[in-house]
Protein backbone atom coordinates (compact mmCIF):
# COMPACT_ATOMS: atom_id res chain seq x y z
CA UNK A 1 0.00 0.00 0.00
CA UNK A 2 1.15 3.12 -0.31
CA UNK A 3 1.06 6.26 1.49
CA UNK A 4 -2.53 7.92 2.20
CA UNK A 5 -2.60 11.49 2.24
CA UNK A 6 -5.59 13.34 4.04
CA UNK A 7 -5.43 17.07 3.85
CA UNK A 8 -5.61 19.10 6.95
CA UNK A 9 -8.99 20.55 6.84
CA UNK A 10 -10.25 17.11 6.18
CA UNK A 11 -8.62 15.05 9.30
CA UNK A 12 -10.88 13.60 12.36
CA UNK A 13 -13.68 13.07 9.47
CA UNK A 14 -13.27 9.32 9.37
CA UNK A 15 -11.54 9.70 6.00
CA UNK A 16 -8.72 7.44 6.74
CA UNK A 17 -10.50 5.09 8.02
CA UNK A 18 -13.53 5.05 5.41
CA UNK A 19 -10.43 4.32 2.89
CA UNK A 20 -8.96 1.78 4.74
CA UNK A 21 -12.42 0.22 5.26
CA UNK A 22 -13.57 0.08 1.84
CA UNK A 23 -9.96 -0.95 0.08
CA UNK A 24 -10.35 -4.01 2.71
CA UNK A 25 -13.95 -4.42 1.45
CA UNK A 26 -12.90 -4.60 -2.13
CA UNK A 27 -9.95 -6.41 -1.61
CA UNK A 28 -9.82 -9.11 1.14
CA UNK A 29 -11.57 -11.60 -1.42
CA UNK A 30 -8.20 -11.71 -3.37
CA UNK A 31 -5.71 -11.10 -0.23
CA UNK A 32 -5.11 -11.99 3.33
CA UNK A 33 -3.16 -8.79 4.60
CA UNK A 34 -2.29 -5.39 3.45
CA UNK A 35 1.43 -4.43 3.97
CA UNK A 36 2.55 -0.69 4.66
CA UNK A 37 5.03 1.53 6.02
CA UNK A 38 5.52 4.51 8.42
CA UNK A 39 8.27 6.10 9.56
CA UNK A 40 8.80 6.19 13.24
CA UNK A 41 8.45 10.16 13.95
CA UNK A 42 5.39 10.38 11.59
CA UNK A 43 3.36 9.55 14.89
CA UNK A 44 -0.12 10.43 13.55
CA UNK A 45 0.25 8.06 10.86
CA UNK A 46 1.22 5.30 13.24
CA UNK A 47 -1.54 6.18 15.31
CA UNK A 48 -4.09 6.43 12.28
CA UNK A 49 -2.91 2.98 11.48
CA UNK A 50 -3.36 1.06 14.74
CA UNK A 51 -6.83 2.80 14.78
CA UNK A 52 -7.51 0.76 11.50
CA UNK A 53 -6.35 -2.21 12.95
CA UNK A 54 -2.98 -2.07 11.49
CA UNK A 55 0.45 -4.02 13.95
CA UNK A 56 3.78 -3.18 13.59
CA UNK A 57 5.72 -6.55 12.58
CA UNK A 58 9.08 -4.89 11.91
CA UNK A 59 10.90 -1.59 12.52
CA UNK A 60 14.21 -0.65 11.07
CA UNK A 61 16.94 2.00 10.07
CA UNK A 62 17.94 3.35 6.82
CA UNK A 63 21.22 4.15 6.09
CA UNK A 64 20.91 7.83 6.95
CA UNK A 65 19.78 6.34 10.53
CA UNK A 66 16.25 7.15 10.09
CA UNK A 67 13.45 4.46 11.57
CA UNK A 68 10.60 3.19 10.01
CA UNK A 69 7.67 0.72 10.87
CA UNK A 70 6.37 -2.04 8.47
CA UNK A 71 2.77 -2.23 9.56
CA UNK A 72 0.77 -5.28 8.23
CA UNK A 73 -3.39 -5.45 8.85
CA UNK A 74 -4.49 -9.32 8.50
CA UNK A 75 -7.41 -9.57 6.87
CA UNK A 76 -7.95 -13.48 7.64
CA UNK A 77 -9.78 -12.63 11.12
Amino acid sequence: MGQVCIEKQYRGQGLFQGLYHQLKSNLSPHFEMVITEVSVKNTRSIRAHEKVGFESIKTYATEAGEEWSILLWDWQD
